[in-house]
């Protein structure tokens, strides 16, 4: 029995060849440069051409991520900042410091600048000195050991730019009130002064008597000349609680 004919055989699929690895980026960002090509021989190289026998460029696969740029650097200037800070806060606790001792060292009595005298203070030569009891028309020291006559003129003063209760200085070891005249004032206390210090030495000519509510507070002696600086200074057997009620009861104002 004859056998039938063999099939003949299927003819073998196309080659299909695989799908590419890389693909160009989408459309939307233009064409992918061209590959590196080396430039001729001799020939300069191009400007940003990478050097001779370097790998060409690469192209990341579709879907990938942006390549990982290099660590971020730490910052070391941040231990510097807060080292800065708590040095600032060291410098202000200081400085508050030195503010407090200063302000203690400052002693007491108003010192906030211009205000009017609730006592106004006669500043006026003394013509002559004597002792208690006091006669009429001369007025008593605040102490109440000595008697003052003054001579005619003088000047009062109802404001002053500043004045304080100061503590002992230069070895001694009272309290004295300093007063800063206005412009004026210190203009008149001047020519006051420049008299006084025209008299004869060891004269009652040669004082100015400090008076406050019809007291003699101090009577200092004028010898170098007229004082131009506008700055009285009251001495006496103050210690610190007499002079701040004296400033408080010649301001109206107590000590802060």
């Amino acid at each position: 029995m004859a056998q039938p004919p063999d099939e003949p055989p299927e003819p073998p699929e196309p080659f299909r060849p695989p799908p590419p690895i890389y693909a160009p980026p989408p459309a939307d960002d233009g064409p992918p440069p061209p590959p590196y090509a080396p430039p001729p021989q001799g020939a300069p190289p191009s400007a940003g051409a990478p050097p001779p026998g370097a790998a060409p460029t690469a192209y990341p696969l579709p879907g990938a991520g942006a390549p990982y740029g290099p660590p971020a650097r730490t910052s070391s200037r941040t231990p510097l900042i807060i080292g800065a800070v708590a040095g600032a806060f060291v410098l202000v606790l200081l400085a508050a410091g030195v503010a407090v001792y200063l302000a203690t060292r400052g002693g007491g009595g108003y010192d906030g600048g211009p205000t009017d005298l609730r006592q106004p203070l006669t500043l006026q030569q003394v013509s002559a000195v004597s002792q208690a009891p006091c006669a009429a028309g001369t007025l008593p020291e605040a102490s109440g050991t000595s008697c003052y006559r003054l001579a005619a003129g003088g000047m009062t003063v109802r404001r002053v730019e500043h004045m304080k209760a100061e503590p002992p200085s230069g070895g001694t070891t009272t309290w004295t009130i300093r007063i800063d005249l206005t412009k004026a004032d210190a203009r008149a206390f001047a020519g006051l002064t420049g008299a006084a210090a025209q008299q004869p030495a060891e004269t009652p000519g040669q004082r100015i008597a400090m008076v406050v509510g019809g007291r003699v507070l101090s009577a200092p002696a004028v010898t170098d000349g007229p004082i131009t600086g506008g700055s009285v200074q009251i001495s006496g057997a103050f210690t610190r609680a007499k002079a701040e009620d004296l400033v408080a009861r010649i301001t109206g104002r107590r000590p802060s």
